[in-house]
């Protein structure tokens, strides 16, 4: 992981829980540039800012540089807005109860299992498993080249999406997808807002179907927004944990970036009694609800681990949805976003609200009536989810 080089407080919560991490350096900030459309990042020579990484998608340069520069930057013309670099965390079969509480199975006997759905997992990596097939990854943090993950988050949200239908071990929900490892949080599960924004970059000039982000931040971002949106427009489906800041009142709103943003689908966690996890975060931007206590998935050293949090809520929806685009490739993501929305069972109070969104997510053997049944292994290019 980079060393962070401001003098900086803050506090992380992971599984429920917050500590804080202390600055070393009171020299240099990290910072992101946002450029006015057309500008070029040449603008910076001789600013005295040190450019770390151009982004390839987005019109933002992430830098370190003095107070005193990052000052004058942010009235230099060219420039729209400097941000100061954040921490973001981590959220943290027998699929256990989780498969067969979503009903995933009914999806597996029309024929789908997520095949030649490209799914970039933006976490700590995944390790190596014998109940896990990687595609590929990236490594963005700083301390090794390698996407192989050394904390255990990202292998057990990978195998919930994908873990191999074989004859050892669990079955993720999309078992025949494309696991790619983005790795942008270190050994501690947590890293920077701007590894996190190059991770969904590369996701983006690799072309992958669906982005997993089960992390988040109480802080909002405008370049943060920025790059979900250029993903959301190149029909990238992207689905994040709600947040595990979940307040005696299940309606007070506590949902985190970027599963707050509107681009985003937005996933709360509930037990194995369709009941909201204690810690799961809510408000209007939870858009749906999956299993999120005591999930049994692939973990370190080709073993497997249960673990709770929004963080394994997430993948449930985001293997789910690649079943939708195996049978549909041709839906845009507000149509599968309706989709799945209409499959669910609606709890809580009627209709959606602030705890569960439309409901627990669900798979069944045929579509609501307007949509018809899947088909078997014919898929066609488009639906018309409005109706």
């Amino acid at each position: 992981m980079k060393k962070l080089t401001a003098l900086l407080t803050v506090f992380i919560a992971i599984f429920g829980f917050s500590f804080t991490v202390t600055a070393e350096n009171q020299d240099l900030q990290r910072a992101l540039v946002i450029l006015e459309e057309g500008a070029s990042p040449e603008l910076l020579n001789g600013t005295g800012a040190e450019v770390i990484e151009y982004y390839d998608n987005v019109s933002a340069v992430y830098i370190k540089g003095s107070e005193e520069t990052l000052a004058k930057l942010s009235t230099q013309h060219g420039v729209e807005l400097v941000e100061k670099d954040q921490f973001i965390a981590g959220k943290a079969q027998l699929p256990g109860w989780g498969i067969p509480h979503i009903h995933t199975p009914v999806s597996w006997e029309s024929g789908y299992t997520g095949k030649g759905v490209k799914i970039g997992v933006i976490d700590s990596g995944i390790s190596p498993h014998p109940d896990l097939k990687i595609a590929g990854g990236v490594s963005i943090v700083g301390d090794s080249p390698s996407y192989y993950d050394v904390n255990g988050h990202g292998t057990h949200v990978a195998g919930i999406i994908g873990a191999l239908d074989n004859s050892i071990g669990i079955v993720g929900v999309a078992p025949e997808s494309e696991l790619y490892a983005i790795r942008v949080f270190g050994q501690d599960n947590t890293g920077f807002l701007s590894d996190v924004i190059s991770g969904i970059d590369w996701a983006i000039s690799n072309e992958m179907d669906i982005i997993n982000m089960s992390l988040g931040t109480a802080e909002d971002s405008e370049l943060f927004q920025h790059v979900i949106r250029k993903a959301a427009a190149d029909n990238i489906l992207i689905i994040a944990a709600a947040g595990n800041a979940g307040q005696a009142d299940p309606t007070a709103d506590s949902v985190e970036y970027p599963a707050r943003y509107e681009e985003v689908i937005a996933v709360s966690a509930v037990d194995n009694l369709s009941e909201r996890a204690y810690f799961s975060s809510a408000g209007p931007a939870v858009d749906l609800a999956a299993p999120g206590v005591t999930i049994t998935s692939t973990f370190l050293g080709g073993t497997y681990m249960d673990m709770d949090g929004t963080s394994m809520a997430a993948p449930f929806v985001v293997g789910q949805a690649a079943l939708v685009k195996e049978a549909y490739p041709g839906l845009t993501n507000d149509q599968v976003k309706s989709l799945l929305g209409k499959n669910a069972i609606d709890l809580g109070a009627p209709g959606t609200d602030p705890v569960y969104g439309a409901g627990l997510i669900q798979a069944k053997p045929y579509m609501e009536p307007a949509f018809g049944k899947y088909p078997t292994k014919n898929p066609v290019d488009s639906m018309d989810v409005s109706e």
